[in-house]
């Protein structure tokens, strides 16, 4: 009868070993899954991040979850695609901007080259009022020669009419 119980008890410890051996190896194995279902898609995420950091707005994070994870990468493709309207808007805005620095640039020149004409006119002007204002000048100077001209003509024809009367004067009194 000793035996018997021995050997069932070995027995038993030897199953609960066995078992206990099985069930270490299948929790293993399921902490294993279990991390990489965790960490694969986290290191998946960080790589996401690091595009975006760099630059591309392109790519999309493939993870479907319900989880927390899937709410990450959901989050991290909404905000990748708003900086990517972000940044068209503002290259959209920087080439209105560029666009209408040119054509104010444009508007500028075309204004400097009409002030520089209107300059040339006014300065053109300017001259041939001046050569007028000589010219008046000559003008008056020659009227003011011909006026003295003329009072002195007017003295002497006095003079000469006071003559002829004392001529005509004396001449009716030889008659």
């Amino acid at each position: 009868g000793t035996k018997t119980f021995t050997s069932v008890a070995g027995r038993a410890v030897l199953v609960a070993a066995v078992l206990a051996a099985a069930a270490t190896l299948l929790a293993l194995a399921l902490a294993l899954l279990i991390s990489r279902s965790i960490t694969g898609p986290l290191v998946r995420g960080v790589a996401f991040a690091r595009a975006v950091a760099d630059g591309d707005l392109t790519g999309r994070l493939a993870i479907r979850r319900g989880d927390e994870i899937g709410i990450l990468a959901g989050s991290l493709n909404d905000m990748s695609a708003r900086l990517g309207d972000t940044v068209t808007r503002i290259q959209q805005g920087a080439e209105q901007v560029a666009a209408a620095s040119v054509e104010l640039a444009a508007s500028a020149h075309g204004l400097a080259e009409g002030a520089q004409s209107q300059a040339s006119t006014l300065e053109q002007t300017s001259a041939a009022v001046e050569q007028l204002s000589v010219s008046v000048d000559q003008v008056a100077g020659h009227a003011r020669s011909q006026a003295a001209i003329v009072e002195a003509s007017g003295g002497a024809m006095a003079d000469a009419r006071r003559a002829i009367e004392e001529v005509a004067g004396g001449l009716g009194r030889i008659a």
